[in-house]
This record gives structure tokens, sequence and C-alpha cells, in this order.
């Protein structure tokens, strides 16, 4: 009786001990906007433990659909089919890797640190070539949904509310690389924000055939991370997960309401045990790729990173060692028939100037260049 009394006494103490910590964070953020105000700086800081402490699972999850759902604009997923970039195995898992690298940079380091503008300066080249092409427009609305997507998904399954500091932390994160990626028309304000990507997707989300080909190629690529068994019940949930304009756009059938009831119920679940079970993260999930040498080595025009994740079947820019072929990575990739690190996929690591297509990978350097100082101007006069 009394060890159970004991267990009951300890179980109790520590959830008050979690209910007692796990707003401090929150609380936190919005001591900084009240000392500081909120500029890209401040909100680089939020939105680092946003996305790699507070909301890990929700935040990655809300990347990946949102760079989906641009798939559902024609013009965009026409683009994509005409470069070949998701057409083929190769390429598509190589543009994930990549996209996600890139996007990584930008998120969980300050914009002025050296790797964050090179990748900036890289990305402002690999657009560039499509100058003509893509639409103002279409960047726009691409830059909406990674401000929109995280906020709507936290809301939505979050173990808690963003308070209006975290929404404005992740805005005004996102707006100022808007602007170093020169998109005009940037609004102002959140509000006009949603007012505008709600405008344009009621115009420009529509069936089309190249959007249903990308969407196919998009979720074969999400799913080669899991075993083959799983996938088709995973393509459910996935669905899901979508809302019916979406959906249509995509050219996928809506499934079962008591399937969307389960799997939308299935998250919220995940959260309510989160905010009373499990004290708040002290580390990040989302950590940058250290230099293979050592992780205190100064970052140079030609510095090389080994990926910490392994993307789907392809382990691009994975050095291989005993546990990625004997660990839980290498398990994980026989699962999935998955390809070992080394050959083709880049185990020297990757260089930022040379992420992009294959066939780009030697080039833009004198671009990147132009691009850099470009950057470093604009953060000289913020700062003077």
């Amino acid at each position: 009786m009394p060890t159970i009394a004991t267990g009951a006494l300890f179980v109790v103490a520590y959830l008050l001990v979690v209910r007692a910590i796990r707003y401090k964070r929150r609380d936190s953020f919005i001591e900084k906007e009240r000392k500081h105000g909120m500029n890209y700086k401040v909100a680089t800081s939020i939105v680092k433990d946003l996305s790699g402490k507070e909301f890990p699972f929700l935040f990655l999850k809300s990347l990946q659909l949102a760079l989906f759902r641009t798939y559902a604009i024609p013009s965009i997923s026409k683009l994509l089919l005409a470069t070949g970039q998701l057409s083929k195995s190769d390429n598509a898992g190589k543009r994930y890797a990549d996209t996600s690298i890139l996007i990584s940079e930008w998120l969980i380091q300050d914009l002025d640190e050296p790797r964050a503008m090179e990748a900036m300066a890289r990305v402002n080249y690999l657009h560039g070539r499509y100058v003509n092409t893509i639409k103002q427009e279409d960047l726009l609305f691409t830059l909406a949904l990674f401000i929109l997507e995280p906020i709507r998904w936290i809301q939505k399954y979050g173990w808690r509310d963003l308070t209006q500091t975290e929404q404005n932390a992740i805005f005004a994160k996102w707006i100022e690389i808007g602007n170093r990626m020169a998109i005009k028309n940037l609004p102002e304000s959140l509000d006009a924000l949603i007012e505008w990507s709600d405008k344009y997707e009621e115009k420009n989300m529509i069936y089309t055939e190249s959007n249903a080909k990308v969407g196919e190629y998009t979720i074969q690529l999400l799913l080669s991370t899991l075993p083959f068994f799983v996938r088709p019940y995973v393509t459910s949930v996935l669905l899901c997960l979508m809302d019916h304009r979406l959906r249509t756009a995509m050219g996928f059938e809506d499934p079962p309401k008591w399937l969307q009831s389960f799997a939308q119920n299935s998250i919220l679940l995940g959260g309510v045990i989160v905010k009373y079970m499990f004290v708040p993260r002290a580390s990040s999930i989302v950590q940058l790729a250290p230099l293979p040498e050592t992780s205190d080595a100064p970052h140079t025009t030609k510095s090389r990173y080994n990926s910490p994740y392994a993307f789907g079947q392809q382990p691009w820019y994975v050095a291989p060692s005993l546990w990625q072929t004997f660990g839980v990575p290498g398990v994980m990739r026989l699962l999935v028939q998955g390809n070992p690190p080394g050959g083709k996929y880049k185990p020297e690591g990757y260089c930022i100037r040379q992420l992009g297509p294959l066939n780009l990978e030697s080039k833009g350097e004198e671009e990147v260049e132009k691009n850099l100082q470009i950057l470093r101007e604009r953060v000289a006069a913020v700062s003077s």
C-alpha cells in the first residue's frame, strides 16, 4: 500500500512540475518582445525555439505540407514538370534534400550569419534563372504558406495556441526572407497576408493534370521513409490532413469523414499528452549540419557539411559510418529498401554554393558572389 501511495504521489508531483514549467518558454517570448520589440533578429530566436523545441513535429510537417500545397497551383506544377525536378526519382530526392537544407539554414540561425546569407544568395541565383518564368505572385504565395501553414497547424493541432507574439515572430522572420529574395508587394501585416492568400487560392488553386502528377510524385517521395506495407494507410492519413480545396486541385478523392476525424483527433491526442505529461524539450530537435572535420571550424565558401538526416530512400550528403550501416538509420533504410550512404549521394557533404540541380552544381559562382554583396549592403544599410 505505501508503495502504491508513493507511486501516486510521485506521479502527481511530476504532473505538477510539468504544469509549472510548461509555459515558461512562451512567457519568455512575450517578455522578449516587450523589451526589444519585434524585428527579424528577435523573431529568429523565437522561431528557432518554436520549430526546434515547442512544436517540432507540427512545424516540420506544416512546412512540408506548405511546399506540397504550392504544387496545387498550375503555373508552379507545370514549371516543376518542365524542369524534371520532381518527375525523376533522383532529382526529386535531391531537390527535397536541398530545399530542406536551405530552409534550415535560414530558419534556425540569424539571417546575417555567413551560412544563412550564402544560402540566400544561392537561392536567389537559382530563382534568377527563371526570372521570366516564375511569377512574382507565385513566389509571394509560397512565402505566405511558409508563414501561414505553421500557424494554422499549431492553432489546430498544437498542445496550446500560438500567442500573438509568436505569430508576429513567424511573420517578421519570413517577411525579412521575402525582402532578401526581392519578392514584390509584400503585405505589411499578418491579417493582410491572410486576406491576400485566400483570394489568390480561390482564383488559382484549380485542378490540372500537372498538379496531379506532381502531387503523386511528391507523396511517393514523402512515403519513401516508410516500409511498403504501411504506405497505403499513411497515404489515406495524409489526405485526411489536406483540406477539400487542396484535394480537389490535386485530383484526390475526399477520404471518409470517420477517417478524417480519426486522423485529426489522433494528432490532437498527441498534443494533450505533450501538454500534461512531458516536460519542455531542453534541446532543439533541428540542428545545423556541422563541418565534417570539426563543428568549431569557421565557415568558408568551400566548406562542406554532412547532413545529420537521411531524406527518404536517398541518403544525400550522409557520411558512411557504422551507425549509419548497422544502427537505427541502417535498419530503417533496410525496411524501406533504401540505399546506403556513399556513391552518387555525395558522402563528402554539401557545399552551400553548389546546392540545387546537378547540372548547376558547378555554375553560378559569380552570380552568388554578386547576390552576397547585395545582401551585405542591405544588412549594412539596415544596421546604420
